[in-house]
């Protein structure tokens, strides 16, 4: 049936975890309204970020997707907690 065995599937958390975190570094740089967005988006990447780290491990693939979005949640997180950068 397949050559090279079968497809492997995606880490839908690692996926989402980027997605999150990305959209929420992007939008934090508005100013005020990026304040909640930053805090909110960012806690929601960083959890789906351990869990989709905690299903690699299981499965193998998708640790880097994870990784980078827990960096960029926590940069997130960081930015919206300085208080004169929240007011750029």
């Amino acid at each position: 049936m397949y050559r090279n065995g079968p497809p492997q599937s995606t880490n839908g958390f690692a996926v989402a975890a980027l997605v999150v975190s990305l959209i929420g570094f992007v939008l934090c740089w508005i100013p005020l309204l990026g304040i909640p967005i930053g805090h909110i988006l960012g806690v929601i990447g960083l959890i789906l970020s351990i869990i989709g780290m905690v299903q690699a491990s299981r499965i193998g693939y998708g640790s880097g997707m994870s990784v980078f979005g827990l960096i960029l949640s926590i940069v997130t997180l960081v930015l919206k907690s300085i208080p004169l950068i929240n007011l750029l």
